[in-house]
């Protein structure tokens, strides 16, 4: 059987502990991180793309590689409204859903991919990218927990609905920890500008 996916991108944030106004800009290995975490999306796998924004630069680069977007211009409410634009935007007629997140440029196609065939393995489980005891994203939810999602509170993540189904949470693990790592801070970004030299 195959599988349809809907993926929902959260590009939204305010970069509030980064210090500048849009860390998704900064420049990481040539190009821009969106650039960059983008480009890492095997967007093959998956049915129909949508990412969320709150930037008009950062949509323009979307719309260069055909992923669908969506506007959030009150993104300080926090991501549990990018989470329910997203899905307002793909609708639910999809098997699964994954929401994968913009600063963690050292996240390859080859983790994401292994992530979705994991979940195909089990449709009905939640499946996160992981290391170790740590899991982070991306997450692919089941169809079951669409609505479930769609009514998260502003300020709420994605990871209150998967504690609340612990049984059914697996992770996937990432080829590197680094992976994993997102970047909220200059000092993030260095590490990871080191990382992918050394």
């Amino acid at each position: 059987m195959e599988y349809k996916i809907g993926c929902v991108i959260m590009a939204a944030g305010n970069s509030d502990r980064f210090g500048k106004k849009n860390k998704l800009l900064m420049p990481f290995a040539g190009e821009t991180i969106i650039e960059h975490v983008l480009s890492n999306i095997p967007l093959d796998m998956l049915s129909r793309c949508v990412l969320v924004t709150g930037s008009d630069k950062i949509e323009s680069f979307a719309k260069k590689m055909n992923i669908e977007t969506s506007q959030n211009k009150k993104p300080e409410l926090g991501i549990g409204r990018t989470i329910k634009i997203g899905l307002e935007k793909l609708g639910s007629e999809f098997d699964g859903y994954m929401f994968a997140v913009c600063d963690q440029p050292l996240l390859t196609s080859t983790s994401i991919a292994g992530l979705i065939d994991f979940w195909k393995k089990e449709p009905d489980k939640i499946a996160a990218l992981g290391f170790g005891s740590r899991s982070g994203n991306p997450v692919i939810f089941p169809s079951s927990l669409y609505e479930e999602l769609s009514n998260l509170e502003d300020l709420q993540f994605g990871n209150v609905v998967y504690t609340r189904h612990n049984d059914i949470f697996r992770i996937f693990k990432a080829t590197d920890e680094y992976e994993l790592m997102d970047i909220d801070t200059i000092e993030d970004l260095n590490v990871l500008k080191k990382r992918i030299k050394g």
